[in-house]
């Protein structure tokens, strides 16, 4: 029964813990025009909040006996109460005394913000874990002396938590709903902390009955070395963490669901490693996943793919060709069934295992690109590899804290120093990084540092290789991972024709200089490169077969637009998705046939900026007003000649351009009603759409900006989402009309892949349009690109600002 009440306190404590998270990201990211980097911000916050809870929990611990602990927590979650039931984690009271800022870094704002609406609330929270395990310690349950293993069910809670939020919570419940459910929550767990309290106390162990924790000596003396190494083991991992995720949203699948991947895998190595669970279970999971990597890589489409009868594919394909295996195949099932043996043996020789295979592991992100061309491997697979690595880093750091974790009565000395850490790998990738490097360098410089520490890793104990063969196996890492550290950090750093010298000089396996070689950019000159809170790009000059120079704006993969720089004559010339004889350029050819029968400029409206390429379809006369977030962005569309000439163009030929900073809808709904003939929502980081301008309010300010006869334009080509069904059943909710055109490839002309939608309240401005076509032809084959109804989907429902559902619409 006692045991049972802490357990169930934890998990509940932790339930709300990492539920909050999502929850208060998914509300700021609106103010904050979408980026990742406000999920990062948020991760760096609620660190710095949990070492202030775990401080908390120590100073608790070491100054009062329990009865008083307990007296003073409930008075703390009390007042944490009081700003949890007048906010609801609702900042737009806080915003509108503090607006966000307009061209500084919205760090500052956020963590304000952040503070005043979920601080007190998830600082009373986070104190739960490390102050209920140090009562637990006091009771006279048998495995008081050892209440590490509370931890990892805590931990377990917390994933619960955090992949229920996108796949349930998220889908079924609105912002607000969750707000009041985690405040009864938060009322739920006051009293089961404060019952559990009480029956610690009723079940104190006789010798700390007679007087505080401070009368008790401790059993050691913590050396600064110690206290020391625990915090660089936090911080690696949580670098690595928000490293990775940075890296996976913004370079390969820009979807918010995958926020959340990273921080579970994060939290299930503590699970593993301070968790009882039976060790006879490690070996089946890791022969589950091996088996699994290896049909995946004899064929990544058939890993995930049934036949007709329901059969897996891949397990059909290996059952007709014998179950035949290859040599590479056979040591790969091989080393399979050894690291299971191994893994199964003790925590020692688990432990050992994820040291062994972390370069490993590394090896595998180096090669990533190889292995994607190679075996075509999809976004999914290349994913997994990054997050393998994630794993095997959390792995090693963290099993080497529970197994150097002190006696009962350090244990909040231990937690504060781990959470310390935390907040230092949050600090660095959020504060520090952005502003030392110009790509997202400190992920795979951080994954270097977990190899530069295995050689102080001593672990002890009957290991599986001799001690003198895993001392030299540790010490070829540290040389691994110190030169990984430096080719990295030239690579990034020298210029590219330095680091090519400086890799055919010094690297000396031909195989690894030339995939190396391969990996660096070919026929390009890197123009302008970049990096601040709302993302990085690079803008780079590429000359084509013809003689055109084109320059390009890219967010992570994504091209963001693209100009005919020389010769001169064809700056105006659009291109890639704003391509003249695709759906952009048949919709300002009726627009300008619009104009010359009303007589008057047209007003246009866009919701980011790019490279500006809307500007070249404006003619004298016509407004054009462009909303965008990032500074940085507007500096380089706007003064800087030398990399596009667009707007700077348009301004010449008499446009009237008026830019404005923000949040684009927060911006548009300044604007006077009734003003814009068109409305372009094109407000893209890498390959993210910003959801909240894609919700019922938001298109009700849309239309209310909207002359009669305008349209609404939505780009939403998008690798990874499908926003049809979103935008038909929004078309539906606001009283609006709507057509879709999708556009093929055409690398000849210079035309991207695209899906625009249109929106009008009024069907006769679609009279004109719906008529419109274009015919291409490419090796033979032609195709009409046209304008269609867009249906709606019953069954998939309106986004609000209160509900929307991202795993939905995932392609």
């Amino acid at each position: 029964m006692l045991l049972g009440s802490f357990a169930l306190t934890l998990l509940a404590s932790a339930l709300l813990l990492f539920a909050v998270q999502p929850m208060v990201g998914k509300i700021l990211l609106p103010w904050l025009g979408g980026t990742p980097a406000v999920w990062n911000t948020c991760m760096m916050f609620f660190q710095a909040l949990l070492l202030a809870g775990y401080g908390y929990a120590h100073y608790l611990g070491k100054s009062f006996d329990l009865p008083k602990q307990w007296r003073i927590h409930g008075i703390v979650l009390a007042l944490a109460l009081i700003p949890l039931a007048l906010l609801r984690f609702d900042i737009a009271p806080l915003a509108q005394i503090y607006p966000p800022p307009e061209a500084t870094s919205p760090v500052p704002w956020l963590l304000l913000v952040l503070f005043f609406s979920a601080g007190f609330p998830f600082f009373a929270v986070a104190a739960t874990a490390p102050l209920l395990q140090r009562w637990f310690s006091k009771t006279n349950h048998p495995d008081a002396t050892d209440p590490y293993f509370l931890y990892g069910a805590s931990n377990l809670g917390s994933m619960v938590a955090l992949l229920a939020y996108p796949f349930w919570v998220e889908p079924k419940i609105g912002v607000f709903g969750q707000g009041i459910a985690w405040l009864m929550g938060f009322v739920v767990l006051s009293g089961l902390i404060l019952w559990t309290g009480k029956f610690a106390m009723g079940s104190l162990r006789p010798e700390n009955e007679k007087g505080p924790d401070t009368e008790t000596a401790p059993s050691e003396k913590m050396a600064l070395s110690k206290i020391l190494c625990w915090t660089v083991l936090g911080m690696v991992p949580s670098s690595v963490m928000l490293g990775v995720t940075t890296y996976i949203t913004t370079d390969i699948a820009a979807i918010p669901l995958l926020w959340i991947l990273p921080l579970a895998l994060y939290l299930l190595s503590f699970i593993l490693v301070f968790s009882r669970i039976p060790l006879w279970l490690t070996g089946p999971v890791i022969l589950g996943l091996t088996t699994y990597f290896l049909f995946l890589f004899k064929g990544p489409a058939s890993a995930f793919t049934l036949q007709e009868d329901g059969f897996p594919s891949w397990l059909g394909d290996f059952l007709r060709t014998g179950g035949t295996l290859r040599l590479v195949e056979f040591f790969f099932v091989g080393f399979s069934l050894l690291g299971a043996g191994i893994a199964s043996r003790s925590f020692v020789s688990q432990h050992n295992l994820m040291i062994i295979l972390l370069p490993f592991g590394i090896l595998g992100t180096i090669f990533a690109p190889a292995l994607r061309d190679s075996l075509g491997l999809g976004e999914v697979e290349i994913i997994t590899v990054h997050l393998l690595l994630l794993f095997l880093v959390s792995m090693v750091c963290h099993g080497e804290l529970a197994r150097t974790r002190p006696s009962v009565d350090h244990l909040t000395l231990f937690y504060l120093a781990m959470s310390f850490g935390g907040v230092l790998g949050g600090i660095f990738n959020t504060v520090i990084a952005p502003v030392l490097f110009h790509k997202v360098v400190e992920y795979p410089l951080m994954a270097v540092m977990a190899c530069l520490m295995l050689p102080v890793i001593q672990v002890a104990g009957q290991s599986v290789l001799s001690r003198r063969l895993q001392q030299g196996f540790t010490w070829l890492t540290f040389v691994f991972g110190l030169a990984s550290g430096g080719l990295l950090l030239a690579i990034n750093y020298l210029p590219l024709e330095t680091g090519r010298e400086w890799i055919t000089k010094w690297i000396p396996t031909a195989f690894l200089r030339d995939h190396i070689l391969e990996q660096l950019p070919k026929n390009l000159d890197i123009l302008h490169e970049e990096r601040n809170f709302f993302g990085t790009f690079q803008i780079i000059a590429e000359k084509e077969k013809d003689g055109t120079l084109y320059h390009k704006l890219l967010h992570g993969t994504t091209n963001h637009g693209m100009q005919a720089f020389e010769p001169i004559a064809r700056r105006r010339d659009t291109v890639t998705y704003f391509h003249n004889k695709g759906a952009i350029g048949q919709l300002f050819e009726t627009m300008r046939e619009k104009a010359n029968t009303l007589k008057r400029p047209l007003n246009v409206g866009v919701l980011g900026v790019g490279t500006g390429t809307l500007a070249a379809y404006m003619e004298t006369n016509w407004s054009l007003d462009l909303f965008e977030i990032d500074p940085a962005v507007v500096e380089v569309a706007t003064r800087r000649e030398d990399l596009f000439t667009f707007i700077p163009d348009a301004i010449r030929r008499g446009v009237k351009i008026n830019i404005q900073l923000g949040d684009g809808r927060r911006k548009l709904n300044q604007a006077q009603d009734g003003k814009y003939d068109l409305i372009f929502m094109d407000a893209f980081t890498s390959d993210a759409v910003p959801v909240h301008l894609l919700t019922k309010e938001a298109f009700e300010i849309y239309k209310s900006k909207l002359t009669p006869e305008g349209i609404v334009v939505i780009n939403i080509a998008n690798r990874y989402l499908n926003f049809e069904p979103v935008l038909g059943n929004m078309a539906v909710a606001v009283g609006m009309k709507a057509m879709i055109q999708g556009g093929f490839e055409h690398a000849e002309e210079v035309k991207y892949g695209t899906n625009w939608v249109v929106m009008t309240p009024s069907p006769s401005a679609f009279a004109s349009l719906a008529k419109m076509e274009s015919t291409f032809e490419r090796n033979g084959e032609n195709w009409t690109e046209k304008w269609s109804p867009l249906n709606p989907d019953r069954d998939f429902g309106v986004w609000t600002d209160d509900y929307s559902n991202l795993p939905g619409i995932l392609k």
